[in-house]
């Protein structure tokens, strides 16, 4: 599939495909993203379940946002909500700076365009 956005962790232990960008974004949003990101859990299921529970923690737990102790004691579905709640946010963030760079870049553009 064409629109398939590519995730990596950043230190390249996990890797898996989000749908579409649409899928991205309804995974990642203000407020509670958990109901959103476990409507979405079938579609990535059998790919996280490949994953070793402990790679997962690993890489969680480079976030900050939990200690491996706190990761322990959390069941293999809760591993993967963090972890695609994680992940659609990373792709988000990477999307918007995109985008943002190719406005700064057609605005310069033009600029130089208006002053020539």
């Amino acid at each position: 599939m064409e629109d398939q956005i590519w995730f990596t962790s950043s230190c390249g232990k996990i890797e898996f495909t989000f749908r579409d960008l649409e899928q991205v974004y309804s995974m990642h949003h203000s407020g509670d993203c958990e109901e959103s990101v476990k409507a979405e859990l079938p579609y990535f299921l059998e790919t996280l379940q490949a994953i070793p529970r402990e790679t997962i923690v690993s890489v969680l737990e480079e976030t900050g946002g939990w200690n491996e102790s706190e990761l322990a004691e959390q069941s293999s579905t809760d591993l993967y909500i963090k972890l695609l709640w994680i992940a659609s946010g990373d792709v988000r963030d990477r999307e918007e700076m995109e985008e943002l760079c190719q406005w700064q870049n057609d605005f310069l553009a033009e600029r130089r365009r208006e002053d020539s």
